[in-house]
């Protein structure tokens, strides 16, 4: 199963890597110029595009490969993209910071700050004068003593 690897298996692996990933970003940029009419499953769209064109390649060159790879790549980061999307609002972010709570938090497709405000019961404990509902109206000219400059 493993081999020590070649300067030949090293070459082809980044080839179909970089098409992999550069896939991935021309299906981001499909998705984008995609009508707004298919808005609610232009990514399913693409990512079934892809993958069947994907699988309609026969891959007995390098280049054959990298493109099957280019056209996987459009479709899994779709896919992934959908997936992570649908988990960060279905399933609420887990506050703390153990390893198993970033790990959950960056499974299920949460911004790596999410943690970090998950807890408020603090929110608003540094607003101005301590009333919270004033946080933004700080007076103008304390604003600007403030400001020391660069």
């Amino acid at each position: 199963m493993f081999q020590k690897p070649t300067t030949k298996s090293f070459a082809a692996v980044a080839i179909e890597t970089g098409a992999f990933v550069a896939g991935a970003k021309v299906g981001d940029g499909i998705v984008a110029v995609m009508p707004d009419s298919v808005s609610s499953y232009r990514r399913y769209l693409v990512a079934g595009m892809t993958l069947l064109a994907a699988a309609c390649v026969a891959p007995k060159t390098t280049m054959a490969q990298a493109a099957q790879n280019a056209l996987i790549g459009a479709g899994a980061k779709q896919l992934y993209d959908e997936l992570s999307e649908t988990l960060a609002g279905a399933i609420p972010v887990t506050a703390g910071s153990s390893t198993t709570n970033k790990f959950v938090n960056a499974v299920v497709g949460h911004s790596p700050d999410a943690a970090l405000v998950a807890d408020t019961s603090q929110v608003g404990v540094g607003a101005w004068l301590g009333e919270p509902e004033n946080m933004w109206d700080r007076p103008a000219e304390l604003q600007e003593a403030e400001f020391t400059g660069l």
